[in-house]
């Protein structure tokens, strides 16, 4: 995903913390970091629908305090990418469910899939999103509101953090167990921006699938990446 993009960015002119997406990117293009292309403007236009719910998702949260989500009594609705994203690949069909969470002005937006071959900007878009969220969020909230992580080292935490909760905390039972790994993650952050989506081994496919069903419930937003 690099092969649009020049090493060095010290010529480019940054915008103000409340510039768009297509702003930011314009200063890359003018620096010479990055080559202007139709596909990725397309994007930026999704992108900066997802920017401007999730700031204002953000704040309904910090007046909230807090989200609080019932578990889920049905798996095979709560899990599907339309309910997760947005942009969706051609494989995925939409499953409708009911929205678990406390009421409707709390439910998250939908993410975003970015999907394409190796060098097409997909990371960089997936950059600038986060980077934007960071210098415009007005937010009193000492927590971070956003994480990025290459998905193959998200899934060795999430094994590793099971490993903790059962061998160090000392909890017993596959939902405890799954709780704590959640709480932990959405300490870092309830945006998700996700590097490389990819899914290859089977017990991380049906790990998956509660995971991504729990972490929307509790409000998470997902932006990934995938060849």
């Amino acid at each position: 995903n690099s092969s649009h993009i020049s090493n060095s960015n010290n010529n480019r002119d940054e915008p103000n913390r409340d510039a768009s997406l297509l702003e930011r990117y314009e200063a890359h293009v003018r620096s010479g970091e990055i080559t202007r292309d139709p596909h990725q403007i397309r994007v930026l236009h999704e992108l900066e629908r997802l920017r401007l719910e999730c700031l204002a998702y953000l704040e309904r949260i910090d007046a909230s305090a807090a989200v609080n989500a019932a578990p889920s009594t049905n798996d095979d609705e709560a899990w599907s990418f339309g309910r997760l994203f947005s942009l969706t690949p051609s494989w995925a069909h939409p499953v409708i469910a009911a929205d678990n969470l406390s009421g409707p002005s709390l439910a998250p937006p939908k993410g975003i899939y970015l999907h394409g071959g190796p060098g097409c900007g997909k990371t960089h878009l997936m950059n600038v999103f986060y980077d934007s969220l960071s210098s415009s969020s007005s937010s009193s909230s000492s927590s971070p509101h956003q994480q990025k992580v290459h998905f193959h080292k998200f899934m060795l935490d999430v094994h590793r953090q099971m490993h903790l909760a059962q061998t160090v905390h000392g909890i017993r039972g596959s939902d405890a167990v799954l709780h704590h790994v959640l709480t932990r993650i959405l300490q870092k952050g309830r945006i998700l921006c996700f590097d490389e989506f990819q899914v290859t081994d089977v017990a991380d496919a049906l790990l998956l699938r509660r995971l991504f069903t729990g972490l929307v419930e509790r409000g998470a937003v997902v932006v990934a990446t995938s060849n």
